[in-house]
């Protein structure tokens, strides 16, 4: 009986007006549970003109005074150069220069529209090879963005159809590229965080920031944040129900908090 009315709701004009609901509360949930702790909540939100991202990633990191002037980031499943870009607003009114990951081919997109970035197309992983990747067809311009090595994220909300494609795979502490301090670390890959954190130099050279999608879909919640508190890491907010933002504790060049 539920499998059949999930059915028809992402069939039917009721998906939305479900989907708007089943957010709202749980959000809501989210706020009372984070209320009991240090940790921050933070409501999603949209901005316009330079601030890119989909939930207000760019907006709050700036507000929360975890942005210097030149930094330099790492993004891994970055999607899209400046639709829901979460370091589009980085280089265009900050100044910084990164490397953009992803396993969708978005180089001459980024060649144009962020020269002052570098964009690699692999996947970030604990070894060192070849992942099955599953792309999501870009049916109505945006699901691209939930393309995963996980299969059932392919059963998320309303459902998407995708290809199943073959893509490098490096552990990021392998990428070249990334030859200086990392500032500020950004990870959304639709359920692959663990594999991604494994793969970080946390002894050489560890992010001083990190912002984290932590949808509790594949793990814990949880999980994830005693891994980086064990890395020495502050979890300092969440932005709605997954987005989570960690500070290394004995960062000097983290901002104290500033009041939103």
């Amino acid at each position: 009986m539920v499998r059949l009315a999930r059915r028809f709701l992402k069939s039917s004009t009721l998906y939305p007006v479900a989907a708007r609901l089943y957010h709202s509360v749980f959000a809501n949930l989210m706020r009372l549970s984070l209320s009991f702790s240090s940790t921050q909540y933070l409501p999603p939100i949209q901005q316009g003109g330079y601030y890119k991202s989909q939930y207000g990633q760019d907006y709050y990191l700036e507000k929360l005074g975890l942005l210097v002037p030149n930094g330099f980031f790492v993004e891994v499943g970055c999607n899209h150069p400046v639709f829901n870009s979460n370091s589009h607003y980085l280089e265009k009114k900050l100044g910084w220069t990164g490397v953009s990951i992803d396993g969708i081919d978005y180089a001459s997109l980024f060649e144009s529209e962020r020269p002052n970035t570098i964009f690699i197309n692999v996947l970030i992983s604990e070894e060192e090879g070849e992942l099955d990747f599953f792309k999501v067809k870009n049916e109505d311009g945006w699901e691209n963005q939930v393309s995963s090595v996980h299969k059932e994220t392919l059963s998320k909300g309303k459902g998407f159809n995708a290809e199943l494609v073959k893509v490098s795979a490096l552990p990021m502490s392998k990428i070249k590229e990334i030859d200086r301090p990392i500032d500020l670390c950004l990870i959304d890959v639709e359920g692959h965080e663990f594999s991604v954190l494994r793969s970080v130099d946390f002894k050489d050279n560890p992010p001083k920031i990190f912002v984290i999608e932590n949808n509790g879909q594949f793990y814990s919640r949880r999980s994830l944040v005693n891994f980086l508190t064990e890395k020495g890491y502050e979890h300092v907010a969440r932005i709605g129900t997954a987005d989570d933002i960690f500070r290394l504790s004995c960062s000097k060049t983290a901002l104290p908090f500033s009041e939103i």
